[in-house]
This record gives structure tokens, C-alpha cells and sequence, in this order.
């Protein structure tokens, strides 16, 4: 009975972990991919561990009452952890309807992606094997400019100044592209998905 309890329990723990991840993910860094493999060992042994209490309970036929509470309730556990593999708690820091969406992917499928927000808000993450980073903040539009302003991270490193739109000469592709400061000559680009800039003019 103890095995059931202990099954339980590590599968409560499992279930809070997957559901809270907007608190660390984005913090913790280059530990997300240890932390990605152990809960993924954890899901799988426990899964078996669970198949074998219910194995139990039919050949008890169906006796033993807490037995029977701590493998339902770990499996609903279990279950919403398959169904809902990031959890199904929205964690972002910036709501709102969505008024321009770029990303790219790089070496190694890095991502970013970029998003503008109602109410002048914007938030950019990015995903990678090292781990995930998130920047968000506020923004203002100035003729064909964004600039951003109060910008909040978990990474000690700058984030960009302002931001312009521009079209690839030869494939007409819209880039956002992003500036450090005045100095910067290069940027970095992100290929535009979704463009309502004029609603932020607002």
C-alpha cells in the first residue's frame, strides 16, 4: 500500500512541475533539457508503475479502496500530463490580442519569434538547446520606428533599442528587423508572419 502511496505522490509532484513551468522555463536556462529528460523518465516509469497498481486492483477485485483512490488519481495526473505535455496553464506575461508576429529559425532549429501586443506591449522568446529566453516590455511607434522601452528579462544582456520594417529587395519577403542602438549597422531579422502595425497606432 505504501508503493501506491509513493506512486501517488511522485505523480503529484510530476503534474506540478509540468503545470508551473512558466514560473522557471524561461530562468533556469541551459537546465531545461535535463530537466525535460528526468520528467520524461519520471512520465514513463510511472506510467508502468501505474499499469501495474490497476493489474492489482482488478486481481483484489477492486478491495482495497485507497489502493484503488491513489492509482486514479495518479493516473488523472498522468493522463492530463500526456494530453497537456507543457501544461495547460497560460503563463504569458503579456496578453492581448496579437498585432504583428515575426520569428526565424536558425542553426540547430533555434527559434524566435516576436510578437506586438495591444496596449503597447510586446514580449519576444526564443527556444534553442540550450534552453529558452524571454524578453518582454513596452514599445511606441514613431513614424516607421518601434522603440522599446522597460524591457524585463531573467538574462543579464541587452535586448534592442528599436525595430523597423523593411522589404528583401529580391524575394519582397516583410523583415522586421532589430537594432542594438544607432550604432548598429547589421541588425537581426525576423521574417513577418503577421502585419496589423496600424492598429498600434491607435
Amino acid at each position: 500500500m505504501k508503493f501506491s502511496r509513493l506512486i501517488l505522490v511522485l505523480s503529484v509532484i510530476l503534474f506540478v512541475i509540468v503545470n508551473t513551468r512558466g514560473y522557471y522555463e524561461i530562468c533556469i536556462g541551459i537546465f531545461n533539457l535535463p530537466l525535460f529528460v528526468f520528467l520524461l523518465l519520471l512520465f514513463v516509469v510511472l506510467s508502468i508503475l501505474c499499469f501495474f497498481q490497476i493489474t492489482f486492483i482488478v486481481g483484489e477485485r477492486f478491495s482495497i479502496k485507497e489502493r484503488i483512490f491513489n492509482t486514479s488519481i495518479a493516473g488523472l495526473c498522468l493522463l492530463t500530463c500526456l494530453y497537456w505535455p507543457l501544461g495547460f496553464i497560460d503563463y504569458s506575461p503579456v496578453p492581448g490580442e496579437s498585432l504583428l508576429i515575426a520569428s526565424w529559425e536558425g542553426a540547430a532549429n533555434c527559434t524566435t519569434t516576436f510578437e506586438l501586443k495591444s496596449e503597447n506591449r510586446f514580449i519576444e522568446w526564443g527556444y534553442c538547446f540550450f534552453g529558452a529566453k524571454e524578453f518582454h516590455g513596452d514599445f511606441i511607434i514613431e513614424n516607421d520606428t518601434l522603440f522599446f522601452q522597460n524591457v524585463q528579462t531573467c538574462w543579464d544582456e541587452p535586448y534592442f533599442e528599436f525595430a523597423i520594417l523593411e522589404k528583401e529587395p529580391n524575394s519582397g519577403r516583410e523583415m522586421l528587423v532589430r537594432y542594438l542602438d544607432h550604432n548598429d549597422t547589421k541588425g537581426a531579422k525576423l521574417e513577418v508572419a503577421k502585419n496589423e502595425w496600424e492598429k498600434g497606432m491607435k
